[in-house]
């Protein structure tokens, strides 16, 4: 899927496009609760795109647990696997 896409409803002042991959995420509070306030209002789009690029727009900040450099500020890559429904993810930057 891509955001925006079809179906997907967001302010014609974004700007910026966000993606993310969801298997492992964190959001705060106040975050849930823009999200929440964003869908009451009628805004909705594919999670991996709208979810950051909405979050964004409305000033939070966004972070990823792994850099493009295949590498984190979190944990060692070499030293744990992230899975997704128990596999091992083979994550790269493309």
């Amino acid at each position: 899927m891509r955001f925006p896409g079809p179906g997907d409803v967001v302010p014609e002042d974004v700007k910026e496009i966000f993606g993310s991959f969801f298997p492992v995420v964190k959001f705060s509070n106040r975050a849930m609760k823009k999200l929440l306030d964003l869908n009451n209002e009628g805004l909705s789009g594919y999670s991996e795109g709208f979810v950051p690029t909405m979050l964004n727009k409305h000033g939070m900040k966004l972070n990823t647990l792994i850099k493009s450099d295949d590498t984190s500020d979190f944990f060692d890559v070499n030293e744990v696997n992230i899975k997704h429904k128990n596999i091992k993810i083979e994550w790269s930057w493309i």
